[in-house]
């Protein structure tokens, strides 16, 4: 059974389009792509880039609209997924937020970008919470 709707939730609904999540998502999905730090990591670990995308659209609703989308994976749930990446050191979620920051301030508005990268910023911090500091972290 499906829970009714809050006002909270339906303001959320209207703030957040799925056009323009979908948008986020595609356009921030070809930046990591194209990055030299980031793509290699995506492209041996992605199988089909449009499923990866579907799923990521379906993330991203169920975080800003608070929609029932979004489903974990028969591996098993994101962070953990995540946490087995060996070659994924701590930098390498400091670029995927600066990444999302571009994407996110070109496509709304600044209050509702300031939450979306809160959001991106506490699953960053879910995902890379127990991996160790970067050997050279000190120095940047």
């Amino acid at each position: 059974m499906l829970r009714p709707v809050t006002p909270k939730v339906e303001e959320r609904r209207e703030r957040f389009s799925i056009a323009d999540i979908n948008l986020m998502v595609h356009t921030f999905y070809a930046q990591v792509r194209d990055d030299e730090e980031l793509g290699p990591i995506f492209e041996r670990r992605i199988d089909s880039w449009p499923e990866h995308l579907e799923r990521m659209v379906l993330f991203w609703r169920a975080v800003l609209r608070s929609e029932p989308t979004f489903t974990m994976s028969e591996r098993g749930a994101p962070p953990v997924l995540h946490w087995s990446m060996e070659e994924v050191e701590r930098h390498h979620y400091q670029r995927w937020l600066s990444l999302f920051s571009e994407v996110v301030e070109g496509i709304y508005e600044p209050d509702d970008a300031e939450q979306v990268f809160a959001a991106a910023s506490r699953i960053a911090e879910a995902f890379s919470r127990y991996l160790p500091a970067d050997a050279n972290e000190g120095e940047r």
